[in-house]
């Protein structure tokens, strides 16, 4: 996958030259047609598929642009894919037509003088994902180190809550450092969510040190299962993505999971006895009987409010991670929904089976 599409007219394709070896020179991959074309496909499909696997689309804009149908229709796909954009001052010509509309409000660089080094900083400064840009060498002390780690992790959850698929589109899945933080990011969340239950959880205030291991635990075994069931399951319908991308998908999306806790948190001594079963093996008598002891009206109606917060928050986690991972994967919305289907079915039967030891480790 290449991280930039140029956009230019044909007339402007030397100026497309000489920036593209300037963003290649520092790094960076891009995609420039008809360089990147192959030799017996489609013009229209290679362009198409140029912009929707590409991070960012940087338009030159020239009185030539202006005037091109195909900048127009590179620039409406990319801007309906969601992806970046940055645009290219190349002559005095003033935004105007139909590309205004998509560039009006997007960032500009003016190329003037020696242009191009200072153009391929910012592109890779725009690529650089906010939560998991590196730290510099200067400021790699303890202090430093967690002061960027804690402004990568809020970044990230708040990315991952108010984005979603839009958040997860602007990493680079492939990058191995996306997925080492990711997995960082799973053990941060399983530790907010293990503060928040010991919190008000009376039967796990005398022992939290092991409430917030098996909080910790259970979170890894479950995130193993996620990543391979999904995984395997977008795979087998036709998915693209690689483990990385997927493994990256469902990590990020445990930021849900101290949500879900907060909610169900309040009703959690109620619930006590029935983590206690094995769900592999309880009879439909002993869930009814563990579910209802010590049920009071007031528990009763507890339970229904934080069981409606927690389906909230269970519906938008899985409808986020439906969207990253079907653009990731690049599946029809057919294919996308039976993948979906299948990994929550067999996602939920992995948990009962393995995920309720940890539940009920929590209360011995």
């Amino acid at each position: 996958m290449a991280d930039v599409f140029l956009s230019h007219a044909s007339e402007d394709h030397n100026v497309a030259l000489a920036v593209c070896g300037a963003l290649e020179a520092s790094g960076l991959r891009c995609w420039l047609a008809p360089r990147d074309i192959p030799p017996s496909a489609s013009w229209a499909a290679a362009i198409v598929d140029a912009v929707r696997q590409c991070r960012m689309t940087l338009v030159l804009l020239s009185a030539n642009s202006l005037a091109s149908r195909q900048v127009v229709r590179e620039v409406e796909l990319a801007d309906t894919e969601k992806h970046p954009l940055l645009g290219v001052r190349i002559d005095s010509a003033q935004l105007t037509g139909e590309l205004s509309y998509f560039l009006l409000n997007v960032q500009w660089y003016e190329a003037e003088g020696d242009y191009l080094p200072g153009l391929a900083a910012a592109v890779r400064d725009a690529l650089a994902p906010g939560p998991l840009k590196a730290v510099e060498p200067e400021r790699r002390g303890a202090g430093s180190f967690l002061a960027a780690e804690f402004r990568r992790v809020t970044a990230a959850w708040l990315g991952v809550v108010s984005g979603g698929r839009r958040f997860i589109l602007t990493l680079d899945t492939a990058d191995v450092r996306t997925v080492v933080f990711s997995v960082r990011f799973l053990v941060y969340m399983q530790l907010v969510a293990a503060v928040i239950a010991v919190s008000l959880v009376n039967s796990a205030q005398a022992r939290p040190a092991q409430y917030t291991l098996s909080y910790i635990v259970s979170g890894f075994v479950e995130a193993f299962g996620e990543i391979v069931i999904f995984h395997g399951a977008f795979r087998l319908f036709g998915g693209a993505a690689s483990l990385a991308a997927s493994s990256t998908v469902c990590l990020l999306y445990s930021a849900f999971g101290p949500i879900a806790t907060l909610c169900l948190s309040p009703v959690r001594s109620y619930l006590e006895p029935f983590f206690r079963l094995d769900m592999a093996k309880a009879t439909p008598q002993q869930l009814a009987a563990a579910l209802t002891a010590q049920m009071s009206a007031v528990g009763a109606a507890l339970i229904v409010i934080c069981a409606v917060a927690c389906t909230v928050v269970i519906v938008l986690a899985v409808g986020g991670m439906f969207g990253s991972l079907r653009a990731l994967h690049k599946l029809s919305a057919g294919r996308s929904a039976l993948a979906m289907a299948t990994s929550l079915v067999g996602y939920l039967m992995y948990v009962l089976v393995l995920g309720t030891p940890f539940e009920r480790m929590m209360f011995q």
